[in-house]
């Protein structure tokens, strides 16, 4: 294939079927690239919590970062951040980079869009969890 080369991240969090649920999220990420005319050079798979996976994180970023494309494909922006302390950290390893990240629903081209869809995503969970409270 002579597409963009482009790096894989999948993470899944640590439980019973977690490698399969693994290779689940690698072979959908792996079809995306496929439809879209990208050529996968590298899969980066880490298994735990986000803050266990943070060095394959970053080993992943910096694959995408020497890639003619530097373009990060994942399932989803929430397999890297869950916490506004994990966002600021994710900002500055993506920020230096200067790689874009794409998931199958969206394509963030700059550290600005990546910490909106990331707030986003973060303020939802919140409502959602206050709303389960009361």
């Amino acid at each position: 294939m002579n597409g963009k080369r482009v790096v894989a991240y999948v993470r899944e969090s640590k439980h019973a079927n977690a490698e399969e649920c693994l290779e689940r999220q690698a072979q959908s990420v792996q079809e995306y690239c496929q439809k879209k005319g990208y050529n996968v050079c590298e899969t980066v798979c880490a298994i735990g919590s986000r803050k266990d996976c943070f060095e394959n994180l970053k080993k992943a970023v910096e694959a995408a970062k020497n890639t003619d494309s530097k373009l990060l494909v994942m399932a989803s922006v929430n397999r890297i951040v869950n916490s506004p302390e994990e966002l600021h950290e994710v900002e500055a390893i993506i920020g230096e980079a200067g790689i874009t990240i794409e998931t199958p629903n969206e394509k963030i081209e700059d550290i600005q869009a990546f910490s909106a869809s990331i707030a986003g995503k973060l303020a939802k969970m919140t409502a959602e969890c206050e709303k389960d409270v009361r």
